[in-house]
């Protein structure tokens, strides 16, 4: 699986790093410090596993995952050092989460659940997970006044700033 990490933080994507070159089947296509850089290389050469920082400015990591375009949707790993996003993101079930600091057995058993997923799962069905995860973890990053007024069940185009329709 070709793999990019996107990290605001130097110890974060060398850890990430480190433990894809440990397994046969990643490949680490790109590594970048900001949301910014990171969106036009994941839309120039979408990779099928995507380890994403949440707290990252200007464009974090939410907002980054909300810019995909669905038929190019990676597997999606959020890392953070923050586990009140955690907590929200296991509630969808949705691909994994990495709490910051984790060790190789924690990064393992993040693979066990992406490799099978990433096997049988089509875009559709990746979307549906993701758009899960992301209004979960959108509550703890927008201000309540900025909550979007779309949900994936939703049959209607969003009407908040993402623009996205659902289904």
């Amino acid at each position: 699986m070709d793999v990019i990490i996107v990290d605001d933080e130097l110890a974060g994507r060398r850890t990430l790093r480190e433990y894809c070159e440990a397994e046969e089947d990643l490949r680490v296509v790109g590594e970048f410090a900001d949301g910014n850089s990171a969106l036009g290389a994941i839309r120039a050469r979408p990779p099928q596993l995507l380890f994403l920082d949440i707290q990252m400015d200007p464009l974090n990591g939410i907002d980054l995952a909300r810019a995909l375009e669905p038929q190019h949707l990676p597997s999606l790993v959020f890392v953070t050092a923050y586990d009140s996003y955690a907590l929200e993101a296991f509630e969808v079930c949705a691909v994994d989460y990495l709490l910051k600091p984790f060790d190789q057995e924690r990064f393992r058993k993040t693979l066990a659940r992406v490799r099978p997923r990433h096997a049988a799962s089509s875009v559709d069905q990746r979307q549906t997970l993701l758009a899960g995860l992301l209004a979960q973890l959108e509550r703890g990053v927008r201000a309540p006044e900025e909550k979007p007024n779309c949900w994936p069940n939703s049959t209607a185009t969003c009407t908040c700033s993402t623009r996205r329709r659902w289904n």
